[in-house]
């Protein structure tokens, strides 16, 4: 077939059919390789997104577990500076109350050197033997009226335990007295004496959440009722309380509310008291139903000693100065 001039011929047509089918193609394989990047982006930009927002999670976390740390080391700041100004607040302390004591020990040295006796100051123990009794709530009446603190050595009264924890609550020393205060049962045998302190200790930490650390002979350490069940249990009987971390005490003024089988009257009773105190006055006196009177010279007795210059305190294991013992441990 002959071309037309100015047509392209067939075969030219057909190079560009071919070009304008692989130009086709190549477009559909951009628009889908185009559609998959798009797709790819937003994956990754979604994926992006919530690893980023997860950081920020952390961050936040992490700044605030470092805000909590820096409160923490304020706070440990805060306490150690505390615990250093109490610390120098005790070792001024401390400096004061060796300057005191040096001031005291020349002064001790003054009076030697001068050949004068140092007597110390006036303190006197109310000790209490044998109760609880009715009377035990008006002695303890008494004692707070004058805000005076004692020091009661009682047996074990059964029922009775209330009075026993007010006598620790009211700021009161409890001692021991033995369980039952029988001659017999207490000094007959060593094993006696340690089940009648023993069971009274434990019936008094029962009441009280206490347990006694002093104690008192019934008859004081140099009875002589003993003699009549058991002449060598003294001895041991103090090896035992030693043992045991139990400091016995005896007294040095008497009121003498025990010498008579009628009670005295209160205005001797404080004479007894007042006539034979000493600077370190351990004094004894009874709580039983038996001695009315022993309370009603008791505010008679605490004036008497207060205006005589007497402070008065409880007894205490620690201290020397009131360790009045009859035979010494």
């Amino acid at each position: 077939m002959n071309q037309i001039p100015g047509q392209p011929s067939e075969e030219a047509r057909l190079r560009v059919k071919a070009k304008t089918k692989r130009l086709k193609r190549k477009l559909a394989i951009f628009r889908l390789s185009t559609f998959f990047c798009l797709i790819l982006i937003v994956a990754l930009a979604v994926g992006l997104g919530i690893s980023t927002a997860k950081t920020s999670q952390q961050i936040r976390q992490m700044q605030e577990q470092l805000t909590q740390t820096q409160k923490n080391i304020e706070e440990k700041d805060q306490l150690l500076q505390d615990a250093k100004t109490q610390n120098e607040t005790l070792v001024k302390q401390k400096e004061e109350a060796e300057k005191k004591l040096e001031e005291a020990n020349k002064q001790i040295e003054g009076y030697q050197n001068a050949g004068i006796p140092y007597k110390g100051p006036k303190v006197a123990y109310l000790t209490f033997d044998d109760g609880v009794s009715k009377n035990t709530e008006k002695i303890l009446e008494i004692l707070a009226k004058y805000d005076v603190k004692a020091t009661f050595f009682p047996n074990w009264k059964e029922g009775n335990e209330e009075l026993y924890k007010k006598i620790a609550d009211g700021g009161h020393a409890l001692g021991n007295h033995t369980a039952s205060h029988d001659w017999k049962s207490v000094y007959s045998s060593l094993d006696g004496f340690i089940n009648e302190v023993e069971t009274l200790n434990d019936k008094i930490e029962a009441a009280t959440g206490t347990r006694p650390t002093l104690f008192r002979f019934p008859g004081g350490s140099n009875n002589t009722i003993h003699r009549n069940y058991n002449k060598n249990i003294i001895s041991p009987a103090i090896d035992y309380l030693n043992q045991k971390g139990i400091t016995y005490i005896d007294w040095n003024v008497d009121s003498g509310d025990a010498s008579s089988q009628t009670p005295l009257a209160p205005e001797k009773l404080t004479k007894n008291v007042l006539d034979t105190a000493l600077r370190q006055s351990v004094i004894l006196m009874h709580d039983t139903n038996a001695k009315p009177t022993t309370v009603e010279a008791l505010p008679a007795i605490i004036e008497g000693l207060k205006e005589r210059g007497y402070k008065f305190d409880v007894l205490s294991p620690d201290s020397n100065d009131s360790k009045v013992q009859f035979v010494k441990s």
